[in-house]
């Protein structure tokens, strides 16, 4: 099945559940990863969901790409990051566009973040470049304490064998997301049935304190 049929029947499918499919951003380096982006691209829409990847983004006029990145996250749930070998272009702020991708969505909370550490092939994947292999150690350093941090939800770097592994394992793990976020959802609205009940309950408390204060 083409990746355009895919993705209509992956659109389709959420018309008729009225279950809106994940938004799913995949962030890496580009010249030295296309063929993984693109395995990737399809292992997203085999599990149902919708793949979002900046070649393909809708670019807001007049805006440089740093700025672009929030208009990108405006809507994601999961962000599916390939890391090789090459740490990838240096932003104004000398960080990498993918680690710039990264850090923002850290930020967003209920995000889910799935590293994956590749092993590609050469001489495509070398970085030469002694500044940006120190930062590619800091930046794997990073993702290697992600999970600890702060309000995105992300799981340890794995690492796949191959091409077919690494799709098996994006959609094992997109699919895992969203089973979670179907949860956190139920569970948002049972909370906030619970809290609607306790602001009564605690509201008939004051009620009955005050008359009986009166009496």
């Amino acid at each position: 099945m083409k990746v355009s049929e895919m993705l209509k029947v992956v659109k389709d499918k959420a018309d008729k559940t009225r279950c809106r499919p994940l938004n799913v951003f995949v962030s890496s380096t580009f010249v030295d990863l296309k063929p993984e982006r693109l395995a990737v691209r399809e292992a997203i829409l085999r599990c149902g969901c919708l793949p979002r990847l900046a070649e393909e983004a809708d670019m807001q006029p007049r805006k440089t790409v740093l700025q672009q990145i929030p208009y990108w996250f405006r809507d994601i749930h999961v962000l599916v990051l390939l890391v090789a070998t090459r740490y990838g272009e240096l932003a104004p702020s000398e960080v990498s566009w993918t680690e710039q991708e990264v850090r923002r969505a850290a930020k967003i909370r209920g995000v889910f973040i799935l590293p994956y550490f590749l092993s590609p092939n050469l001489p495509a994947g070398i970085e030469f470049n002694k500044n940006r292999q120190n930062r590619l150690k800091k930046f794997k350093e990073y993702l290697m304490n992600l999970p600890s941090c702060g309000p995105a939800l992300a799981q340890p770097p794995q690492y796949p064998n191959s091409t077919v592994d690494l799709q098996l394992r994006v959609a094992r793990d997109v699919g895992a997301c969203q089973s979670d976020l179907r949860i956190m959802e139920v569970l948002k609205e049972m909370l906030a049935v619970w809290k609607t009940e306790l602001e009564s309950e605690e509201k008939r408390g004051r009620e009955a304190h005050d008359g009986s204060f009166v009496a």
